[in-house]
């Protein structure tokens, strides 16, 4: 085998084993994505019980609220017939 030709079988070998590293690495980060994926989905469902909880207590606060404020003005005006009233 000439000079030449073992100086391409070498740079042929060094390719591969380089060409298969980055496969590994691509691999790696890919695994990576899909486990990172996948903790953003549960992150996200959390968020989205989290969030629907939350609506249905500001929908509560707001009728809890209206109600205060009927029984307020009810009674304002109670007060103000009661004053009327000589």
């Amino acid at each position: 085998m000439s000079a030449s030709n073992a100086y391409s079988v070498k740079n042929a070998v060094i390719s591969r084993t380089m060409s298969e590293k980055n496969l590994k690495s691509l691999e790696a980060k890919i695994d990576e994505l899909i486990a990172f994926s996948a903790h953003l989905r549960q992150e996200n469902e959390a968020l989205k019980k989290r969030e629907s909880g939350l609506m249905k207590e500001r929908t509560q606060l707001i009728e809890k609220t209206n109600l205060a404020r009927q029984r307020v003005e009810a009674m304002i005006s109670k007060l103000k017939n009661l004053q009327e009233t000589p």
